[in-house]
């Protein structure tokens, strides 16, 4: 017959959010520079905390799942607010991770009770984060704001980070992914002919201008033309909407 409905689903999310929790917060230590995933992750990652959240306090249930011999997952609630706490307090759970996955393989012989539309998120996730894997171990192109460095393919290059063109990378790095406006660029840029009433596309032309500036300027920085080409294949301007930087 198989467990409950219910409490398969919460064995099916206790091991999704482990899974996701020990891809996020796992793999730091020590000197790490921390990559929050995007609003797509997030948003599927809380729609599966949800979920799991309301089952601990069913009424019917609640008694079977506390009782269960498992972590408690509800004091990880963001992916990406004190991210830095919650590194380290993974760390010091991962011991017993290995216990709570044994215990949910031997009773969660199938996920057939569970929702599908629980099963389509997870699976989303999963793909997700491996596009935040990429993201995060790429080491081709980084940006330290701090010191005003760019780091090419391991060469670290001396940058005008206040200057507009940088300004411009800086903007569309920072996104990890996702799509920086016109508006956006235009404050983050300062521009002279920014204006919270003016649409975002007033500003395409001289957005696509300081984007060739950056370009020109890595060239006299004696950046090579494979990797320039490799940089502005990467900035994808995305039609009446601003621009992002894919994945290298």
């Amino acid at each position: 017959m198989g467990l409950p409905h219910e409490v398969a689903t919460y064995l099916f999310l206790h091991r999704e959010l482990i899974g996701v929790y020990d891809f996020i917060f796992g793999e730091y230590s020590g000197d790490y520079r921390f990559i929050p995933p995007n609003s797509d992750t997030t948003d599927r990652f809380e729609n599966l905390l949800q979920e799991y959240l309301e089952l601990e306090v069913d009424k019917k249930w609640h008694y079977v799942i506390d009782r269960m011999p498992l972590l408690k997952l509800r004091g990880f609630r963001s992916l990406t607010d004190q991210y830095d706490k919650n590194i380290v307090l993974w760390q010091r759970l991962k011991a017993s991770v290995d216990q709570d996955l044994d215990y949910i393989e031997n009773n969660l012989t199938n996920d057939y009770n569970v929702p599908d539309n629980l099963r389509v998120i997870a699976y989303e996730l999963h793909d997700l984060l491996k596009e935040h894997k990429k993201l995060r171990e790429g080491k081709f192109l980084d940006i330290d704001k701090d010191k005003a460095l760019l780091i090419i393919n391991g060469r670290k290059l001396d940058i005008e980070i206040d200057t507009k063109p940088y300004k411009f990378l800086w903007a569309i790095f920072k996104k990890h992914g996702e799509i920086a406006s016109y508006k956006e660029l235009a404050n983050e840029m300062e521009l002279n002919s920014y204006s919270e009433d003016l649409p975002g596309t007033d500003f395409k032309r001289e957005i696509q201008q300081i984007k060739n500036k950056l370009l020109s300027s890595l060239e006299v920085k004696g950046v090579n033309s494979l990797d320039i080409d490799k940089i502005s294949d990467a900035i994808q301007a995305v039609r009446g909407r601003g621009y992002k930087l894919k994945s290298f």
